[in-house]
């Protein structure tokens, strides 16, 4: 009773994590419609939905079936939703990859990803249709885990230099691939031992798994709560930069141009400003946008942003609405 108590608890502290990184993602995905937050969202369903389907077929098999034959049925089945779900998660896993790494487009990474997704599924329905009943997970999830680390070098192989939060993920994910496999050799191996000293770890094989997605979704908790407040703080950004844009041009709207030109300039000769810049800056002071800004001088937005950056670090500010401040008390 202790131990169906404890896989109970476990299952349902997953599920609730889930969930929250679920609300995360859809707050930010609504926010910035960046894909990688919308494709996340739907993973996490997807293992709550598994979660939760374990959960119910974890009390069903302990509560009702007593008969050993329709258990081994109901096992069969139970596999047979698994590995489908299992299959699902491949696929969005393998389109966050896409959009976490940005693969180059005339590599058919994806297609050969989805390929092998779907060759790991066939060859575990096989396994369910020939092996013994005691075989069927041992053998489906080795084959699954195996798939889901060839898929991670399709995605990290090709790349010649990841960025580091990057080679951090992949580091951690095959690390954590290895060490399940391990895990599954070794509860194969030893199954009888470990059902006798652990008898919790029945149902619970891939605790290393486990571990791994826990932690991943507490990271993405992290990512997901930077990204609100980074959207947040935009926002009021903006909002600040169009109320001093206005109040800009309120204060000088009944001035001679020439007059907020030569403003401008000894604003700009004191904090020595380039000619180039001080171009810009007389932009960024009427509330242009970068494009705006990089049409209006023929040069490129990456020009404009680095003309910004230089600006902002000869003023010693980090935004633009400080800049904008620093010029109106300037005088």
């Amino acid at each position: 009773m202790r131990n169906d108590i404890f896989i109970y608890v476990y299952d349902v502290i997953f599920i609730l994590l889930f969930m929250s990184v679920v609300c995360n993602c859809a707050v930010v995905y609504n926010l910035s419609k960046k894909k990688l937050f919308l494709l996340l969202k739907w993973l996490f369903i997807s293992f709550i939905f598994e979660s939760t389907f374990e959960t119910g077929y974890e009390f069903v098999t302990r509560s009702i079936i007593a008969v050993s034959s329709r258990k081994i049925i109901l096992n069969y089945w139970y596999l047979l939703v698994e590995f489908t779900i299992t299959f699902g998660e491949n696929i969005i896993t393998i389109f966050c990859l896409n959009e976490l790494t940005n693969m180059n487009k005339k590599l058919p990474v994806i297609p050969i990803a989805n390929i092998l997704a779907l060759t790991s599924l066939i060859l575990e329905v096989i396994f369910l249709t020939t092996l013994n009943p005691a075989d069927w997970y041992i053998a489906g999830k080795s084959t699954n885990q195996i798939c889901q680390f060839i898929i991670l070098l399709l995605f990290c192989l090709p790349r010649k230099k990841l960025p580091q939060n990057q080679q951090i993920f992949y580091i951690c994910s095959f690390i954590a691939l290895g060490l399940s496999l391990i895990e599954i050799g070794a509860f194969s191996k030893w199954q009888r031992l470990i059902d006798v000293k652990f008898p919790f770890y029945e149902n619970h094989v891939n605790l290393i798994e486990d571990g791994y997605y826990f932690i991943l979704a507490i990271v993405i908790l992290f990512i997901t709560k930077h990204e609100h407040e980074e959207y947040t703080h935009r926002q009021v950004e903006n909002l600040v930069q169009q109320r001093l844009s206005e109040y800009t041009v309120q204060k000088y709207e009944n001035k001679d141009l020439s007059f907020q030109k030569a403003e401008v300039h000894e604003f700009c000769d004191h904090y020595g400003l380039t000619k180039r810049e001080v171009d810009v800056l007389l932009l960024v002071l009427q509330g242009e946008s970068n494009q705006a800004i990089a049409d209006k001088l023929y040069i490129t937005v990456g020009t404009v942003k680095a003309h910004v950056h230089n600006i902002l670090n000869k003023m010693e500010v980090s935004r633009r609405s400080q800049l904008i401040n620093k010029f109106l008390n300037y005088h």
